[in-house]
């Protein structure tokens, strides 16, 4: 995944494949710098105040970037929270 293709993604939801669940994408594309990784693409994202990196073509495989319409974001969050106070 080239990074053009990634920076698309700032500030979009996308839906993790195996789970289902939600989560905003915060960075396009970030680097890996630790030691055998260095420079190593990877994306940021976050679900409830927790922050998540995976590798770029890691995430790539297993996310899905979803449409956002102009209402949709509203409509998923009034979902959540009904779901939350439900348990």
């Amino acid at each position: 995944m080239s990074s053009h293709i990634c920076s698309r993604f700032f500030g979009q939801l996308a839906k993790h494949k195996k789970t289902g669940n939600i989560y905003r994408v915060h960075e396009g594309i970030v680097l890996d710098c630790t030691n055998s990784r260095d420079g190593t693409a990877c994306v940021l994202y976050e679900k409830d105040g927790n922050i998540f990196v995976r590798e770029a073509s890691e995430f790539n495989n297993k996310f899905i970037m979803l449409q956002v319409e102009d209402n949709f974001e509203q409509e998923l969050i009034d979902f959540l929270k009904k779901k939350v106070a439900t348990k």
